[in-house]
């Protein structure tokens, strides 16, 4: 499990993974900033992502761009933890989410109204 700082060091590290991604620029901005700073700005958006339990899918196949390139950041994410059998806060936090609304119906149902 991973506190905040290991998980910003966990996606620094990969970060040139995300280089080749359509439109990036549109999640951490200008080419100029530095490595870290790239890295906390996409950190902030891929937990963002966990924490509102987004679906992956439906970013992916949105017409904006920077909501496609945040669903496709989002997928290499999470290929990489599981490819480094880790998790993270947020992730914990969509799972558990997932679960909830999987066995409760009244919960997927009060979800969706907010």
């Amino acid at each position: 499990m991973m506190d905040q700082f290991d998980q910003q060091y966990f996606l620094y590290q990969r970060l040139a993974d995300y280089q080749n991604i359509p439109n990036i620029e549109l999640i951490w901005g200008d080419r100029a900033e530095s490595t870290w700073t790239k890295t906390a700005k996409l950190l902030r958006w891929l937990n963002t992502v966990s924490e509102e339990a987004l679906e992956t899918a439906i970013l992916i196949n949105a017409p904006e761009k920077n909501v496609k390139t945040l669903g496709l950041c989002y997928q290499l994410y999470q290929q990489q933890l599981e490819a480094e059998n880790a998790l993270d806060f947020s992730t914990i936090q969509f799972e558990a989410i997932k679960v909830i609304a999987k066995s409760t119906p009244s919960f997927k149902h009060s979800t969706k109204q907010n």
